[in-house]
């Protein structure tokens, strides 16, 4: 493989991901050099914070980039234990003057590697996103054959933020030891990089707390660390359902512990949305209307009962780097995807200079201690979502890309035949990025389709379909299948 077809291969519109075993060594430090320069020249950082989750691959690249990036005269900071993405958010946040590489490819399966990357003070670093491109930048200069020698003057520093995130996510929910005792949960880690910290503070919190597929293992023996995928998670579903009564909540994390998906101790899935609307009043926004990002997934309830509590719901895409580049662009304060990433500010930002991240810990224990004192209200929530039906994402992948476009095209097409309405920009006027398809007809009934193509994963269509009505979403899922399948591999 060449670096032009690596390159091609390697960079997508968030991240970097690939095969493992097309990561060489080669192809490594030949991105090493690539960001190098691009920290030096355009963030003009010469410190980095390098962190990997648990998938076997975090390993040798950690230690490649551990030894690249000293030798090329960077201050290294360095977590050689596996932790969650949002941990090193954490620990950038801790060093606001260093650039920062995650090694993880989230919920990929377990022959994925990949970099997420960010600038000083957490900056989003993605395609179009960040100072001269971000990503693109990086793209260019690893094609360019100029790139930096070893410089003189880098340093390593092993460190371990567990204790200090945990106690920051606790004090910020206003949690304190023992005070969510007499809660009783079941956390499936799916064998990922959040366990350890999510436990011992749980524990910590009080909660009466079982664990499954606690010990980090990159071969995933679990299954694939994605648990919006029902199939992953099904045994401890079954786990819970085989013991009535003996849960409140269950907890699922992917593979880097970014997402969190949260059902009842009847195994009822809650949408992340609805976990957002209930949680929002505690999170401590400002503003007279905050903004409030939700994506083209979630029921309209959560955007009227949002507005109801005096927040303004803003329609945001999908993807972890657009979605917090909309923070820092245009005020968003809080956002959630129906793929169970939530977005606050971070726990360290000064005031005058918020940054987004992602902390799943701060959001179970903020979540379960409203849940507390506000039962009634969840219970209230609950039952608006009762009223919903609703087919969760799901995907069929395409030999090319002219067979998804081709797909994707059709799909809408029927919709609007149907009376759909589709919707393609964001509040901002920007491009979706995926297209909304929305229809309302008598008695207050609706339907709503999100489709689009996965940037983190090559040929995929995604698909979401929720309504009032059960009969219209079978109707409208059946034929997505129809039409999808047509030209599926």
């Amino acid at each position: 493989m060449t670096f032009d077809e690596f390159a091609e291969k390697a960079f997508h519109a968030y991240d970097i991901r690939i095969a493992a075993a097309d990561l060489t060594e080669d192809f490594a430090l030949r991105l090493y050099q690539a960001q190098a320069r691009y920290f030096k020249n355009v963030l003009h950082s010469s410190k980095i914070v390098l962190c990997r989750d648990t998938r076997k691959s975090g390993a040798y690249l950690l230690e490649t980039a551990v030894n690249f990036f000293c030798k090329a005269g960077f201050k290294v900071d360095v977590n050689v234990l596996p932790v969650s993405t949002c941990q090193f958010y954490f620990s950038c946040m801790k060093r606001p003057d260093s650039c920062g590489i995650m090694f993880t490819a989230s919920h990929n399966p377990a022959h994925y590697a990949g970099l997420k990357i960010v600038g000083p003070m957490c900056l989003p670093i993605a395609a179009d996103i960040g100072p001269e491109g971000g990503l693109n930048a990086i793209k260019k200069a690893l094609l360019d054959d100029n790139l930096p020698e070893e410089s003189a003057g880098g340093s390593v520093c092993v460190f371990n933020d567990a204790d200090l995130y945990i106690e920051s996510c606790m004090t910020r929910a206003g949690i304190g030891e023992g005070f969510l005792s007499g809660i009783r949960v079941c956390a499936d880690f799916l064998c990922g990089s959040a366990g350890s910290e999510i436990a011992r503070a749980l524990k910590k919190a009080g909660v009466e707390l079982t664990v499954r597929n606690i010990v980090p293992n990159g071969d995933f023996p679990a299954g694939s660390p994605n648990p919006v995928i029902k199939a992953n998670i099904q045994k401890t579903i079954d786990f819970m359902s085989e013991r009535p009564g003996a849960f409140d909540f269950g907890l699922f994390f992917d593979g880097d512990g970014d997402r969190i998906d949260i059902c009842t101790g009847s195994t009822e899935e809650i949408s992340p949305s609805l976990i957002m609307l209930f949680i929002v009043r505690a999170l401590g926004l400002s503003g007279e209307h905050p903004y409030i990002g939700i994506d083209a997934k979630a029921s309209p309830y959560i955007a009227w009962e949002l507005k109801k509590a005096g927040f303004e719901p803003v329609l945001i895409p999908n993807g972890h780097s657009k979605i917090k580049d909309l923070f820092l662009r245009a005020g968003v304060q809080a956002a959630v995807e129906e793929s169970a990433h939530y977005y606050i500010r971070s726990l360290l930002s000064p005031q005058n200079m918020p940054r987004p991240v992602e902390s799943t810990l701060f959001i179970c224990l903020l979540f379960l201690s409203e849940w507390k004192k506000n039962n009634d209200d969840f219970l209230r929530l609950l039952d608006l979502q009762h009223n919903t039906y609703r087919k969760r994402e799901w995907s069929h992948s395409y030999a090319s890309d002219a067979d998804r476009s081709d797909t994707l095209a059709e799909s809408e097409a029927f919709f609007c035949q149907q009376g759909y309405e589709a919707v393609k920009t964001l509040f901002t006027g920007e491009p979706l990025g995926a297209v909304l398809l929305e229809k309302k007809w008598d008695g207050g009934n609706w339907c709503r389709v999100a489709q689009r193509s996965s940037e983190s994963e090559q040929g995929l269509a995604r698909w979401m379909v929720s309504s009032s009505d059960k009969d219209e979403l079978e109707f409208v899922a059946e034929n997505i299948e129809k039409i999808a399948l047509k030209r599926a591999k």
